[in-house]
């Protein structure tokens, strides 16, 4: 079973509907796959609600992506992502270091539409379909 991390763009158009369709489309066409997110994610996106740029805070938007879409937390070691954030030394964003070292720490591909990340990252994709 494959596991597909979202990054905090991915899961942001996720809860606004905007992905929604393309996802369950893929999930029909693909091999089941587990969804997941760094919690690192629902950090940044409260960081977002509270500088206004988002109306929601992170434990809302998470929480609503694992009712509906059976979105689950990363339960790695924060202490091994951590780790293996130290070999992200393409970026100086703190948040990206830490989606990509637990998607790799976890074995996983990590859905995203980050330029960086995508050139950095093989395992990073962007087409569902």
């Amino acid at each position: 079973m494959e596991t597909i991390h979202l990054d905090t763009h991915i899961a942001i158009w996720l809860f606004s509907g905007e992905w929604t369709s393309r996802l369950k489309r893929y999930k029909k066409t693909s091999e089941r796959s587990i969804l997941q997110v760094s919690p690192i994610v629902e950090m940044e996106i409260q960081f977002l609600c509270e500088i206004g740029r988002l109306k929601f805070p992170g434990k809302v938007v998470v929480t609503e992506l694992m009712e509906r879409l059976g979105l689950k937390i990363s339960a790695s070691s924060f202490h091994q992502v951590i780790r293996q954030s130290h070999f992200e030394t393409w970026t100086r964003d703190p948040f990206d270091r830490i989606i990509v070292a637990n998607a790799k720490t976890d074995g996983a591909r990590l859905l995203t539409k980050d330029e960086n990340i995508l050139a950095n990252f093989p395992q990073a994709f962007i087409e569902l379909c």
